[in-house]
C-alpha cells in the first residue's frame, strides 16, 4: 500500500515558494511539476466514474452527460413505454433502445 503523505498547513503562497526553491536547488524537474499536473486530470477521472458507479449503487443514478442528447432529441417515452426501452437497454444495450426509439418515432 502506498504511503499517505503527512498532511501539511501550507498556503498557496507557501506552497509555491516551496517550489520554486525546489526548482532553484534542482530537487525537482518542470518534467516533474508537468507530469503531476496533468495526473490531476487522471485523478479527476477517476475520482468522478467511482462518484458514478456510488450513485448507480445507491440507486440514485444521475444522468450522465452523454445521456443528455438523447434525452433532447428523442424525449422520454410514457410509462409502460419507458419500462420497455430500458429492458432493451439492458439486454441488447443503450445504443439498441436508441435505435429502437428512433424507429418508432421516425427520427
Amino acid at each position: 500500500m502506498p504511503r499517505r503523505p503527512a498532511q501539511s498547513t501550507l498556503t498557496s503562497g507557501q506552497a509555491e515558494y516551496v517550489v520554486y526553491r525546489m526548482l532553484d536547488e534542482r530537487r525537482i524537474s518542470p518534467a516533474e511539476i508537468d507530469r503531476y499536473v496533468s495526473g490531476m486530470q487522471h485523478e479527476i477521472r477517476e475520482i468522478e466514474e467511482r462518484l458514478v458507479r456510488l450513485r448507480a449503487a445507491a440507486g440514485g443514478a444521475q444522468p450522465t452527460a452523454d445521456r443528455a442528447p438523447t434525452r433532447d432529441r428523442l424525449g422520454f417515452p410514457p410509462g409502460r413505454k419507458r419500462r420497455q426501452y430500458s429492458a432493451i437497454a439492458k439486454e441488447k444495450g443503450r445504443e439498441a433502445a436508441i435505435k429502437e426509439m428512433e424507429s418508432v418515432l421516425g427520427k
